[in-house]
């Protein structure tokens, strides 16, 4: 009878395993989190672009806004890198600070 028992037993309760519990979920809504969190500095005064004063309070807060809806990590670098522009050097110069021992 008690044979019977724990085979009845371990059909109904079966054994656990040792493996360490994955917490995925909880990953996921940190990463979402991380991903959603971003907002806008404090002016950095230049007074070349001007970049505060050029754009107002209202876009920025959209700008980032949308950013911030972005579904993943990628898409946020994807469009990052579109408001990147190259732009080759005009004119090189020749460096003022050179060691006296090189010449």
């Amino acid at each position: 009878m008690s044979d019977e028992d724990i085979e009845v037993d371990s059909a109904v309760f079966p054994l656990r395993s040792k493996k360490r519990k994955s917490h995925r979920r909880m990953k996921n809504v940190a990463k979402l989190l991380k991903l959603r969190s971003h907002e806008t500095g404090p002016s950095c005064n230049c007074t070349r672009f001007k970049c505060f004063e050029n754009v107002t309070e209202r876009d920025r807060l959209q700008i980032i806004k949308q950013f911030n809806e972005l579904k993943d990590h990628d898409e946020q670098n994807l469009y990052l890198n579109g408001l990147i522009s190259h732009a080759l050097v005009k004119r090189h110069r020749s460096r003022k600070n050179i060691d006296k021992d090189v010449e």
